[in-house]
């Protein structure tokens, strides 16, 4: 067998690894002064440099020169090997040790295979970087943020550029979070809280005739001039509407959902009209008039 590195030889080339570029030097294989020797070859002494990247440590031993007599160091070398570290961005697939984020991304993930570089809590990914999230109010650009829309009571125009907010329409602020609005009678400290855009807003009790249900705190109500249909506030509705209760009419202005109850009128089923011994003014219900008093239709008589 041809001898390696640094063991002893008998002096012929072939005593040694001469494939390895070893030769036989003062009884010893080694390689030529101007080489290293790494990974069981010799290489080029002047690629120090990059040896060293790739955690190739040096040292020198002592060399004897046969033509000056003299002793000298001769550059030697061997190889730390060390797992290949790679550093990968955001959304790649990460390990730890062989795979690793870059800096401002941690490793996260819930099995073995499934983890993969993010952003850290309280931070988002900006396109570039980390950067910490903004909280209510702020400004900010991206998807996530909204331009000045009607956010009815729940903030004011602020002007150019974008902030930090809950969806405007169906959300509210708590403070910490967003949350749903609440639909009609759900208990409220502030009409921001309520849909406000199906007619919502949070009231104190005011009855209605027999139309409100008492409640004694405040509460996401329809105005009085209108009612909940279970989806939304609509306007009670004016004389000679179909109608299925009594609460769906102005009933301020004397209507009722009556059947037909006078031959005044003329329809099926139910409509807010004026009660039997009443006729519909044109703005309101008023008691018909006794024989001799001034009228415009026979309707207006009792």
């Amino acid at each position: 067998f041809k001898r390696s590195e640094s063991e002893s030889c008998s002096g012929s080339n072939p005593a040694c690894q001469n494939y390895a570029g070893l030769t036989c030097t003062t009884a010893t294989c080694r390689c030529s002064s101007t080489q290293y020797w790494v990974a069981n070859k010799c290489l080029i002494a002047s690629l120090k440099n990059v040896y060293e990247k790739f955690g190739i440590k040096m040292f020198y031993l002592p060399f004897f020169s046969p033509k000056t007599g003299s002793v000298s160091k001769q550059p030697h070398a061997t190889k730390k090997f060390k797992k290949v570290e790679n550093y990968v961005g955001i959304n790649q697939y990460c390990d730890g040790t062989t795979y690793r984020c870059k800096s401002g991304l941690t490793c996260q993930g819930s099995a073995a295979g499934n983890y993969i570089c993010q952003c850290g809590a309280g931070t988002y990914w900006t396109g570039t970087s980390c950067a910490s999230v903004r909280t209510y109010g702020q400004t900010c650009d991206g998807l996530k943020c909204w331009a000045y829309t009607n956010g009815y009571s729940c903030y004011a125009d602020f002007g150019d550029g974008k902030r930090c907010l809950c969806e405007t329409v169906t959300q509210w602020w708590t403070g910490s979070t967003c949350v749903a609005k609440y639909f009609n009678f759900v208990s409220c400290s502030s009409s921001c809280q309520c849909r406000e855009d199906l007619g919502l807003a949070c009231r104190s009790y005011s009855g209605f005739y027999s139309c409100n249900t008492y409640f004694a705190d405040t509460r996401c109500t329809c105005v009085n001039s209108a009612f909940w249909t279970g989806s939304t506030c609509v306007t009670r509705y004016s004389h000679y509407v179909t109608c299925t209760d009594s609460c769906q009419c102005q009933m301020n202005l004397g209507l009722r959902c009556e059947t037909q109850n006078n031959n005044c009128y003329s329809y099926a089923g139910r409509r807010c009209v004026c009660q039997s011994d009443q006729y519909w003014d044109g703005s309101l219900c008023r008691n018909k008039k006794n024989g001799g008093d001034g009228c415009s239709s026979d309707c207006q008589f009792k």
